[in-house]
């Protein structure tokens, strides 16, 4: 019979294999660990802690993951009791957005998935032009007057929170961070999220 610590150690691979197959990090994975309360729940969390993204080559962003994990109420499989993911610039500290899944949320105001911004406007406008390709190099010459058109807003962001699913998953952070911030991925990362993304049957 399998134990929590095992499934939350598959989970852990799965996790792992789609952030190699997406980022080209070294010795990026994600890890499982007996949490708070003994056997009760298990940390499955990102190493090192923060992974280091890159736009055009550069050290750019940090993403630290962390899900609590625990049986379902049947005992049957692996459930995510709460997590959190933070997107921070590099090497700053303060996230700049962060992703909060509680399953049973502390407080009636607060939404049992959620999505918090922390940073300041001019901060995230920063990364979002950084990039030499994809959007932000559309939005740059946009700032630039090399074109035509509105200077980006904070509000030109699409913020997953998980579409059909409910709530967000990681393949959608992933996606957004590689699609409006022009995050380095992996030839052929679009094709792998998709699949991971699926549910299983």
């Amino acid at each position: 019979m399998k134990t929590l610590e095992d499934e939350a150690g598959a989970f852990a691979d799965d996790l792992t294999g789609t952030l190699s197959a997406v980022f080209d990090i070294d010795g990026a994975s994600f890890q499982a660990e007996t949490g708070p309360r003994k056997s009760s729940r298990v940390v499955v969390r990102s190493e090192p802690r923060p992974l280091i993204l890159k736009i055009d080559g550069r050290d750019a962003l940090e993403l630290a993951v962390r899900f609590l994990c625990r049986w379902d109420r049947e005992g049957t499989y692996l459930a995510v009791d709460s997590s959190t993911w933070s997107v921070l610039a590099h090497k700053i500290g303060d996230p700049l957005l962060r992703y909060e899944f509680e399953s049973e949320p502390r407080s009636r105001t607060v939404p049992s998935a959620h999505l918090q911004v922390h940073a300041h406007r001019d901060e995230i406008l920063y990364q979002l032009v950084r990039a030499e390709k994809g959007k932000p190099r559309s939005r740059s010459i946009r700032v630039t007057g090399e074109a035509k058109g509105a200077v980006p807003r904070l509000s030109n962001l699409h913020l997953p929170l998980g579409g059909p699913r409910m709530r967000q998953c990681l393949e959608d952070l992933y996606t957004f961070l590689i699609t409006e911030f022009s995050v380095d991925a992996k030839r052929g990362y679009l094709e792998v999220l998709e699949r991971s993304a699926m549910p299983q049957r």
